[in-house]
């Protein structure tokens, strides 16, 4: 039994080993943070979240690459928009109105990236017959919505692993950025290393099991 439990103990321990750091997103806000509008038609869900003010334009950094997974929460549109980013396949909501997924996410896909500017693999797109108009991190189009507690004023930066940001597909921007609304976690890479310990401890744990099994003792009355 105390070598299963160590076994255990070590096939746990690798599998919650972080990489050598912690990835993180840094949102800075270009400007002064103003409060999610009333036209947003999912501010009820977003305030569900912490989620009362928004940054339009805010810039995103990737600090210490990671692994981000994209679900889709929320679509309100009368265009075709599409959101694509480097390593995922491109995902186009075709329908039209308010499509509410926050109670059962859509999965987008995931994806490695490394340090730096996330605008170098985030885009949108929307078509409706004329030229598409594009958005991503940095520009008006985008918007980071921020957690409660966090400063949101022009110049101020926070970290977090878990991003929410919307999309405004107006030509005229109308600052509801309500189009798509889609969520971001970065979590670890796991190093080879870690790979390694994780399946060695899961083998180690299966062999005691086995052995264990084989040495039972039959009792008899």
């Amino acid at each position: 039994m105390k070598k299963y439990l160590v076994a255990a103990a070590a096939a746990a321990a690798a599998f919650a080993a972080p990489a050598s750091a912690l990835p993180s997103f840094q949102v800075t806000l270009g400007s002064a943070a103003v409060t999610v509008p009333t036209v947003n038609d999912f501010k009820t869900n977003l305030s569900g979240l912490g989620l009362l003010t928004e940054a339009i334009g805010a810039s995103v950094n990737v600090i210490d690459g990671g692994y981000i997974v994209f679900e889709l929460l929320g679509s309100e549109s009368g265009y075709f928009d599409t959101f694509s980013f480097s390593g995922i396949a491109p995902y186009t909501e075709t329908s039209y109105g308010v499509l509410n997924y926050f109670g059962a996410p859509v999965a987008l896909g995931s994806t490695n990236v490394g340090a730096g500017l996330l605008n170098g693999g985030l885009d949108f797109l929307f078509s409706n017959g004329s030229p598409s108009r594009t958005a991503g991190s940095g520009d008006a189009g985008f918007a980071v919505f921020l957690p409660t507690g966090v400063s949101g004023a022009a110049g101020s930066t926070f970290n977090t692993n878990v991003l929410y940001f919307g999309y405004d597909d107006s030509a005229q921007v109308d600052d509801n950025h309500d189009d798509l609304i889609i969520r971001a976690t970065i979590m670890p890479v796991p190093e080879p290393a870690t790979w390694a310990m994780m399946v060695g401890g899961i083998a180690a744990v299966g062999l005691v099991m086995r052995r264990r099994s084989h040495t039972a003792r039959v009792a008899f009355s």
